[in-house]
């Protein structure tokens, strides 16, 4: 039997929720006293789940549109 090796993990996921993204939401959501407020701060995470999906779905389209320069200038950002 194999061990699974457990040190991989996806880099992906910690740079599109990464520590400093955690902490805007806990903060902003601490600070949302109405529901008004809240429902502001859930919007604008959807807003940025749904652009993160279609970009992520769509990356290749973005890659070929891009070309290498573009993939590396924007990789420089």
């Amino acid at each position: 039997m194999e061990k699974q090796d457990v040190a991989i993990t996806p880099l992906a996921i910690a740079i599109l929720a990464g520590p400093g993204a955690i902490a805007t939401v806990i903060t902003l959501g601490t600070q949302a006293r109405t529901v008004v407020h809240m429902g502001a701060l859930v919007l604008a995470i959807v807003t940025t789940m749904t652009a993160c999906f279609i970009l992520l779905a769509n990356s290749h389209r973005v890659q070929d549109r891009l070309g290498r320069t573009g993939l590396r200038i924007l990789s420089r950002v």
